[in-house]
């Protein structure tokens, strides 16, 4: 997805390409900064790791966050691209939520592993300071994940939808549940 900041669009890309046994190679992904006039590529920059099927950036004081593949993220300067911080996530995991920042913390929703229907079997929700990348609260689900499922606040109250169709609602530093409701099927949206 992309970002208009300062008038600019940032997109991140990146490719994958499969040999002839099927086996995906893919490259590191980018963030680049577009004028949105002309389409002329302004200034760019190679992430830390390539990038799953979708790429849902965030933007807040000055910082872009990335989510990448194996569900790790990499804040930047908007303005000079230089990287601030890199979290890494753990092998296997895709990060395809949107991500949420409220009060200088970067809310993250992964899908740590998949089964053989493509529903998330396990999944984190992470709680990152905004500034400096440090976890500050992490909540692990080891029966169901967060497949393209972000949170949002409510009542002050961090809610998200995972991939079981459970809406649950976490105190705002992921320290506890406070509620859970069940939809009775999966919840792929923010």
């Amino acid at each position: 997805d992309p970002l208009i900041v300062g008038g600019k669009v940032y997109l991140v890309s990146g490719a994958t390409t499969y040999d002839g046994n099927w086996v995906a190679h893919s490259s590191l992904a980018r963030l680049v900064v577009i004028d949105p006039a002309t389409g002329v590529v302004l200034r760019q920059v190679t992430l830390g790791t390539s990038m799953d099927s979708t790429c849902r950036p965030v933007y807040s004081d000055g910082i872009i966050v990335i989510p990448l593949s194996n569900g790790s993220l990499q804040a930047v300067s908007a303005s000079t691209l230089e990287t601030l911080w890199f979290a890494k996530g753990a092998t296997g995991a895709q990060m395809l939520s949107t991500l949420t920042v409220r009060d200088g913390y970067v809310y993250a929703a992964s899908a740590d592993s998949l089964d053989e229907t493509y529903h998330a079997a396990s999944g984190t929700l992470k709680r990152f300071n905004l500034l400096t990348g440090a976890i500050s609260g992490v909540q692990a689900n080891a029966s169901t994940g967060y497949y393209w499922a972000g949170g949002a606040f409510a009542g002050g109250y961090f809610v998200v939808a995972d991939d079981a169709g459970n809406v649950s609602a976490y105190a705002a530093d992921l320290s506890s549940l406070a509620s859970t409701l069940s939809l009775g099927a999966p919840v792929r949206s923010t």
